[in-house]
């Protein structure tokens, strides 16, 4: 093999490596986040929404957490609720549309 060839299967098995442990560390500080409670980011969960705290320097203090939206939070209890009864997912379908057209 070539010395060139060498060098470049050499980065590339350091780049998968780095790849592996860079996925570990992102599962890992998610995992701990859900057990503590937090938000571990992405699109806001529907029924919540982040409000941000600042302390005095203005930095974040309350990353991750989230407060109920209660219009939002009602339409996921009715949901809930008609899909404990029974009720066909496609009604609730519609009728989320229905809604969301008004």
């Amino acid at each position: 093999m070539v010395q060139g060839e060498h060098n470049f299967l050499e980065d590339v098995i350091g780049a998968s490596r780095e790849s592996g442990n860079t996925s570990d560390r992102v599962k890992h500080s998610k995992r701990a986040r859900a057990r503590e409670g937090l938000w571990s980011g992405g699109s806001r969960p529907y029924g919540y929404k982040r409000v941000l705290e600042f302390d005095d320097r203005g930095q974040v203090t309350n990353r991750g957490r989230l407060v109920l939206v209660s219009e939002e939070a009602a339409v996921i209890r009715e949901l809930a609720a008609r899909v404990l009864n029974g009720e066909p997912l496609i009604r609730l379908v519609q009728s989320d549309a229905s809604r969301s057209a008004r």
